[in-house]
Formats: structure tokens, C-alpha cells, sequence
């Protein structure tokens, strides 16, 4: 858990930026279909 000191949330808000950018990203790739149906971890 972060701590609740200026360092802790600026670390949050970054990473819910970020994170709400890649729930963009990977919504945008399936809707237009450039999505792989299944992923290799190989």
C-alpha cells in the first residue's frame, strides 16, 4: 500500500493515469480488430 505523504499519491495518480490509458489503448486495438483472440507467453 502507498503511503498518504505528496510522493504516495502522486505514485497512485500516475498509476491510474497510466492504467486508464492502457484500458483505452487495448479497447481502441479491439475494437478496430488488431486484438490477438488469444496471446503466447512461448
Amino acid at each position: 500500500m502507498l503511503p498518504h505523504t505528496p510522493i504516495g499519491k502522486w505514485a497512485h495518480n500516475l498509476l491510474a493515469h497510466d492504467g486508464y490509458h492502457v484500458g483505452q489503448i487495448i479497447l481502441l486495438r479491439k475494437l478496430q480488430g488488431s486484438w490477438p483472440a488469444r496471446r503466447s507467453f512461448e
